[in-house]
């Protein structure tokens, strides 16, 4: 028989200012005041993420509107 393991990631495609902050190295915790944004680059990583969306509802049109759910595309792949 055969078998299939998989570990679907269960993220949503977008960017918040919490996940923006820590991955430029900033020591917080969710739902402490945003310090030290630089809405410049915020916006421009949030136009990409927003343009990776669309290319992922194009290409699974299961994940519907708003924002797309990783679990389903990786599904999808299944």
């Amino acid at each position: 028989f055969d078998v299939v393991i998989g570990n679907p990631p269960w993220e949503k495609v977008k960017l918040s200012r919490h996940e923006f902050l820590k991955s430029a190295g900033s020591k917080r915790h969710y739902g402490a005041q945003i310090q030290g944004l630089d809405e410049k680059r915020f916006a421009r990583q949030r136009d990409e993420v927003a343009n990776y969306s669309r290319h992922l509802l194009a290409r699974f049109p299961d994940l519907g509107n708003g924002e797309p759910d990783l679990y389903i595309a990786f599904t999808e792949l299944f």
